[in-house]
């Protein structure tokens, strides 16, 4: 498993974010390692948005409850929780 702060690829920008020249100061470019040593899970937040998709074999998640202010918009999903 492993957990960073930030997307770590291109590919789990979620789709309301637009993609533009600052891009890569919130998004990580981590698709070799992926590919290369096919960790099961990645999880990663920062984007505000809660996602789950799939680079190869491994399922990145991004389960985001966000800022008070943002009312529960980030899409968190309880049945999402992890227990470590």
């Amino acid at each position: 498993m492993v957990i960073t702060h930030w997307p770590p690829s291109v590919h789990a920008i979620h789709r309301r974010i637009q993609r533009d020249l600052l891009t890569p100061y919130f998004v990580g470019s981590c698709d070799d390692l992926i590919t290369k040593y096919h960790p099961p899970l990645w999880l990663y937040g920062h984007n505000h948005y809660s996602d789950v998709l799939m680079i190869g074999s491994t399922r990145l998640v991004s389960n985001q409850i966000g800022y008070p202010s943002e009312g529960g918009g980030c899409g968190f999903n309880s049945r999402l929780v992890i227990e470590i």
